[in-house]
């Protein structure tokens, strides 16, 4: 019942967020790289798509519970993975009169440091 209902919500989440999605296209594609606007509507764009995506990783989840779909795992980088994520939180800290300096190294280690 619970899974259920977690479903059902992973439903009703993913319309508003195509919603916003549609509109966010149109004003990227209609206004100039070099406006202020510009990287406001790129982090609403990663944002909304962001969670679209995790929306969709419930409704998966959903489906491997009941065997309909086996588990896929794939290779990434996690260094431009956590870069997305960082540079989703940017804007915010920038609002707050924080700095956020992200450092990665392509071997061992990434570190995430917050200033």
């Amino acid at each position: 019942m619970k899974l259920q209902f977690f479903v059902n919500v992973s439903h009703e989440f993913r319309t508003p967020l195509t919603l916003i999605l549609n509109p966010v296209d149109k004003i990227l594609s209609g206004i100039n790289e070099s406006s202020p606007m510009m990287n406001s509507a790129q982090t609403i764009q990663r944002s909304a798509r962001r969670l679209l995506h995790l929306v969709n990783q419930l409704l998966d989840y959903r489906k491997m519970d009941v065997g309909m779909m086996p588990l896929q795992l794939e290779k990434g980088n996690i260094v431009k993975f956590s870069e997305d994520i960082f540079m989703l939180f940017k804007d915010l800290a920038e609002s707050k009169g924080a700095e956020l300096h992200v450092y990665g190294r392509f071997k061992k280690k990434y570190k995430l440091i917050l200033i």
